[in-house]
């Protein structure tokens, strides 16, 4: 299973980090795939198991765990929860 760490900040922008997010989905049609959402000061890691718009896990509850998105609700998904944990950084 492939899994990618993306690195964030206060200064992220959480529909860039959003727009990655879904490039590795492209890049993992059809196949299981791991996103870490990793705080560049504190370390703290915050991931995902995701198989095509389906979050099947998150680590933290700010994620949707939602079955059968489309890839308009899995992107707001994701940005909804990275604005949340960009927020309580």
């Amino acid at each position: 299973m492939k899994n990618t760490i993306l690195i964030f900040n206060s200064n992220s922008r959480p529909e860039e980090l959003a727009k990655q997010a879904n490039k590795i989905r492209l890049n993992n049609k059809n196949s299981w795939y791991q996103i870490q959402f990793k705080n560049e000061t504190t370390g703290e890691k915050t991931g995902l198991k995701i198989f095509n718009t389906w979050v099947q896990l998150t680590t933290k509850p700010i994620f949707n765990t939602a079955m059968d998105q489309t890839p308009g609700e899995f992107k707001a998904n994701i940005k909804n929860g990275l604005i949340n944990l960009i927020s309580n950084y």
